[in-house]
């Protein structure tokens, strides 16, 4: 007989979180833009060239996310990432000009970034955690 796995009931959460986090992504930008563009006097150009630093000014970021994931796990800096993509976004409700735009795009940025590169540690832990099933499911 099967023992229960705690895990089974949540098998289906990490591919929809991934589906949906990949949809909101891709939306992410070109609806940022065109908000960003309605509340500051900003250009597109300005616009643009703020978010593309903060963007940029993230990059390094994996290299440590990587080390702070190998000491304390994945689970707690995907949080971790959510969060602060959580508070970039609601930063954007302040955005009134260059600086804060930039503060709230570069907040952002690091969020998604150290999701993305702790996530698919947190997949990895699970998928180890699933104990190997056997070809007949009636026997332990």
């Amino acid at each position: 007989m099967r023992g229960p796995r705690a895990r089974d009931g949540a098998a289906w959460a990490i591919p929809l979180a991934l589906a949906i986090d990949a949809i909101g992504t891709g939306l992410c930008l070109p609806l940022s833009m065109v908000y960003f563009l309605t509340v500051t006097d900003l250009s597109q150009t300005g616009v643009g060239l703020l978010m593309t630093a903060a963007a940029a000014s993230s990059l390094p970021l994996p290299l440590l996310v990587g080390r702070i994931v190998d000491r304390i796990g994945p689970r707690p800096v995907v949080i971790a990432g959510q969060l602060l993509q959580a508070a970039g976004f609601f930063l954007y409700l302040a955005v009134a000009g260059p600086a804060s735009l930039f503060l709230a795009a570069l907040v952002e940025a690091v969020g998604l970034r150290v999701y993305w590169s702790s996530v698919f540690a947190l997949i990895a832990d699970q998928a180890a955690a699933r104990p190997a099933t056997s070809g007949s499911p009636g026997r332990a």
